[in-house]
């Protein structure tokens, strides 16, 4: 009978979580089938690098992973129980966007890389192979990058909207995005096909869309706040 194991994420303020199945080694498993919190340090004396916390001992610290030298700010996180890889994706202190690759079970990073022009809060599909990497909601690009998950290339473009921001891809689908485009088209929730790459829409919302959600009945939504507009859309999922 294969052990079951929850990862759970946290970024700035939002919270990630993913449960699977999954063979490991003894010693993988002695370390991982505890739940643990990981989450991404956005201080200043140690950003970038990875707290974990056991979730059943009062949040206790575990340890700290240290990472990648030069984060300048944490833009997103994704992780996959298939592959027990967790993703970075963040700002250098010179301002280039990059994703980093770590293993979850032995701490080592698989890979660093660039990613042009930007990034922000990306995701990743339910087998953990490929990776939706949003251009950065302060650009300009009118798209975002599908990354080969295993190492980090730039496998296609998808393209709608400029200052793409927040990717998410529930398990059944489809890949949703909200942008921060103030020509109008940031009014719109954008939905893609992980299949064909067809790009559908839903709105418009009276602004700027913020923050969103996907849950369980499909039925968009939105609300006026200090910034703008936040709005969101929630489906089978």
């Amino acid at each position: 009978m294969n052990p079951r194991y929850l990862i759970i994420l946290f970024i700035l303020s939002g919270l990630f979580a993913i449960t699977a199945d999954a063979v490991r080694t003894t010693g993988e498993l002695t370390s991982y089938a505890r739940r643990n919190l990981y989450a991404v340090d956005e201080s200043s004396s140690n950003r970038g690098s990875i707290l974990v916390y056991d979730i059943d001992a009062e949040h206790r610290l575990i340890k700290t992973i240290q990472t990648v030298p030069s984060v300048g700010d944490v833009r997103g996180v994704a992780v996959s129980a298939v592959t027990g890889k967790l993703y970075v994706a963040y700002q250098e202190v010179s301002g280039i966007g990059m994703v980093y690759c770590l293993n979850v079970y032995n701490d080592t990073i698989l890979w660093n890389r660039p990613v042009s022009p930007g990034v922000d809060r990306l995701a990743i599909n339910p087998d953990g192979q490929l990776l939706y990497v949003p251009t950065w909601e302060g650009g300009s690009a009118n798209y975002i990058n599908v990354l080969d998950a295993n190492t980090g290339d730039v496998v296609r473009s998808i393209y709608f909207s400029n200052r793409s921001h927040d990717t998410q891809y529930p398990l059944s689908g489809p890949i949703f995005q909200e942008t921060k485009a103030n020509d109008g088209s940031g009014n719109y929730l954008y939905l893609i096909n992980p299949s064909s790459y067809a790009v559908s829409r839903v709105g418009p919302y009276l602004g700027i869309l913020g923050p969103y959600a996907v849950g369980v009945i499909t039925h968009p939504w939105s609300r006026s706040g200090e910034d703008g507009a936040a709005g969101g859309a929630v489906t089978e999922g």
